[in-house]
């Protein structure tokens, strides 16, 4: 199917000087103002000598003035026809510049723009392609109260925003996933510091498997406890001899140590967390979270209840014995 030619757009003589011009001086032509006309009545042939339509029935603002992707040498006019004006018929369409000089004209097929008081609000979109030696010397505008938007246009831009809210609602189960998590471990961390007998001592036998060998000094073993600080006090007892050895380890982080040895021995560590108060160390009974020498450490009660239990024994002996002289002197 060939290609119908009757309407097409040429460059006026002043428009070829002036931007055959603007790569000597450097101004830019600037497509400013698009008109509208009727032809004076019917089609004619545009002509490059032309400074002016026939017949203007219209006159607005040029919306946008860009380049084709594909095209580098053709440059897109794009203008609104609002449904505000009507009631003429278009035949020729004139592009000028910022003093008013006909740039561009264009033979337009024949077609009426209605008004609102005729019953038809129809907002017209004006596209024309120019073909131009040198885009550089061509002043692009965007103006940004027009929006120009095809069907796919808001197609595309609706599966745009589809992706974008599942993306936001992604994030914002994961965000709030996150929060929650980060809540429950907060939550667990305040009630084990301020559950006292829980978060106060941490104890943990090194067994001879439990060391490696260490480069600086000799054998490295890890005690991981609960205690959730760095302020700690470290006490560390011989398993077989049960005398006191001088502490050497070096704090990991805050759930952690590493106790250092020349020797391979089975230990005793116990760990005390430096930020609990002391009634809370002298109060606990759970043996997995202090030493034996805590005072109301289980140890220490059994110890005491079997002093009592002797005492108790004894006291019930000498009675048995008194009432046995009694009954012999009777």
């Amino acid at each position: 199917m060939a290609i119908d030619k009757s309407y097409y757009t040429i460059i006026t003589d002043v428009g070829k000087a002036k931007i055959a011009n603007a790569s000597v001086t450097g101004n830019k032509v600037g497509f400013v103002k698009i008109q509208l006309g009727d032809g004076g009545g019917s089609e004619y042939t545009p002509t490059e000598s032309q400074t002016a339509l026939k017949n203007v029935v219209w006159e607005g603002n040029i919306g946008n003035t860009t380049t084709d992707e594909t095209a580098p040498n053709c440059i897109i006019l794009e203008s609104l026809i609002p449904s505000s004006v009507g009631g003429f018929m278009i035949r020729e369409i004139g592009y000028l510049d910022d003093e008013n000089n006909l740039i561009a004209i264009s033979k337009y097929k024949e077609c009426y723009k209605p008004s609102i008081e005729q019953g038809a609000v129809v907002d017209m979109k004006v596209k024309t392609v120019l073909i131009v030696s040198n885009v550089n010397n061509i002043e692009l505008k965007i103006d940004p109260t027009i929006i120009f938007a095809t069907l796919k246009d808001i197609q595309d831009l609706e599966t745009k925003i589809g992706t974008v809210n599942t993306k936001i609602d992604t994030t914002k189960t994961e965000l709030t996933s996150n929060i929650e998590t980060a809540k429950t471990e907060l939550n667990t961390k305040i009630d084990q510091l301020i559950a006292g007998g829980s978060n106060v001592a941490y104890t943990q036998r090194v067994a001879i498997d439990d060391w490696v060998e260490d480069a600086e000094s000799g054998f490295k073993a890890t005690v991981t406890h609960s205690l959730l600080t760095q302020r700690i006090v470290v006490n560390i007892i011989d398993a077989t001899t049960k005398e006191n050895i001088v502490p050497n380890f070096k704090i990991v982080d805050d759930n952690s140590i590493e106790i250092r040895s020349e020797v391979k021995v089975e230990l005793n560590v116990y760990v005390i967390n430096g930020n609990a108060e002391t009634h809370f160390i002298n109060a606990t009974v759970d043996d997995n979270r202090v030493s034996e020498m805590t005072t109301y450490s289980s140890k220490k009660i059994e110890d005491r209840l079997v002093n009592i239990e002797e005492k108790v024994n004894g006291g019930l002996s000498n009675i048995a014995t008194s009432v046995n002289e009694l009954i012999t002197y009777c």
